[in-house]
């Protein structure tokens, strides 16, 4: 009993940072976007380079040990490369948000998937399996395709779609956290309409208190 309030714990302390972090991003993504292609970098690094341990390497005892060490380590060489090069940094953070926000909520849609930041997660685990149905490799397909296109545009019109970006990723993962896993609300209808609430003010706020020239050139 013991272990299960203190798991609930975690959970909710998790749930709680995860809405504080969301409502930082809606509001002040562009101000942070250093920060935010660090993380971006070191995730896309990680995940990648976990997947070629998942394809390549036999399942042994060492397994689990190689894969943490290889995603760590082409993990960390991802955020350095996001941080040194501007124009890597800005495609690697607006690829992995727009890809995450566009799949999940196909995944939510088309009720495929949870439509929170479980099924990226969980999309990893069927690829490295390959348990993918038709219409889940549709998803992924159209996600990349989109998430590319904007991560290239996104190079040189960044502030507009910088701001645009975060504040409805921001907005969506609020609303997800606030509904769905605090007051288990889950109407995808409602949730779309309190993120679209929280992106258009965070919109607004950035669009007032940051200059045109904010970005590293």
């Amino acid at each position: 009993m013991n272990d299960n309030i203190f798991m609930a714990n975690i959970t909710n302390t998790a749930i709680i940072f995860s809405m504080i972090i969301a409502l930082i991003t809606c509001f002040f993504g562009y101000k942070l976007q250093k920060v935010f292609y660090v993380v971006s970098g070191f995730a896309i690094g990680a995940i990648l380079g976990a997947m070629v341990i998942v394809i390549i390497c036999p399942k042994n005892e060492y397994f689990l040990t190689v894969l943490l060490i290889t995603a760590i380590i082409v993990g960390i060489i991802g955020g350095i490369v996001s941080f040194k090069f501007y124009k890597i940094g800005v495609f690697f953070y607006m690829f992995s948000t727009v890809f995450s926000v566009i799949y999940c909520l196909s995944e939510a849609i088309l009720k495929e998937g949870t439509g929170s930041s479980k099924d990226i997660s969980l999309l990893v685990n069927d690829i490295s399996k390959g348990n993918f149905s038709n219409i889940k490799w549709g998803i992924v397909i159209v996600s990349v395709v989109v998430a590319i296109i904007i991560g290239i545009i996104t190079i040189k019109y960044i502030r507009n779609i910088m701001i645009a970006v975060t504040a409805i990723s921001g907005g969506i993962n609020f609303s997800t956290g606030l509904l769905a896993n605090v007051i288990k609300f889950n109407n995808l209808i409602v949730i779309l309409l309190v993120a679209a609430a929280a992106a258009v003010l965070g919109m607004t706020f950035q669009f007032k208190t940051t200059k045109k020239s904010y970005h590293r050139k």
